[in-house]
């Protein structure tokens, strides 16, 4: 805990939430986390959970698979399109958070990499980022995180296609990325003429 106050961490996204199952009707949950901060608990499966076929976060985006394993690659990105929508309703007083997953560099790496896309992070910066996790956790491939994100592409658009993202969601995600507060405007009716 006191690694987590001093980094003034405020909340906590954990991705490996019940890993061992898949259970298709799962959704992500706030519950108190470490150091008593708010968790946001996400089910991302990885190879070995039992009923995920050996999936893994390198599958998503991916649609030539089996029926089986499809259905678990709809599954991961349904959990990550609500992890994204959870996200939008942070406000700047529950920022800076950490986000996780087992080891650090498969799930919660991808996540951030389509969050630092959407931020408008060039692609140099969102490898190098990704790369500079070989340093703790061990070997990390550039090469899987390029097909991801390749077959992404454009990335706004399969948030919005295959993710359910709004385009609001996408300015809050954005926004909250770049560390702005964000604006919610008001529209007003016209008056008629």
């Amino acid at each position: 805990c006191d690694r987590i106050r001093a980094a003034g961490i405020r909340t906590i996204i954990k991705l490996n939430g019940w890993q061992h199952t898949v259970r298709y009707n799962r959704r992500p949950v706030w519950r108190k986390g470490a150091c008593g901060l708010p968790e946001l608990v996400v089910s991302l499966p990885f190879s070995k959970t039992r009923g995920g076929h050996r999936v893994t976060i390198y599958h998503i985006a991916r649609r030539d698979l089996r029926p089986q394993r499809r259905r678990v690659v709809r599954y991961m990105e349904r959990q990550i399109g609500l992890l994204f929508k959870e996200l939008t309703k942070l406000k700047p007083s529950d920022l800076p958070l950490l986000m996780h997953c087992s080891v650090g560099r498969d799930r919660t790496g991808i996540v951030l990499a389509m969050l630092q896309q959407l931020a408008g992070a060039n692609r140099r910066a969102v490898e190098a980022d990704y790369l500079a996790s070989k340093d703790t956790v061990g070997h990390t491939s550039v090469v899987s995180l390029r097909r991801v994100l390749k077959r992404m592409k454009p990335l706004k658009r399969y948030l919005r296609k295959q993710l359910g993202l709004s385009y609001w969601d996408l300015h809050l995600l954005k926004r909250l990325m770049r560390g702005k507060k964000p604006r919610r405007t008001v529209l007003r009716r016209a008056p008629l003429r």
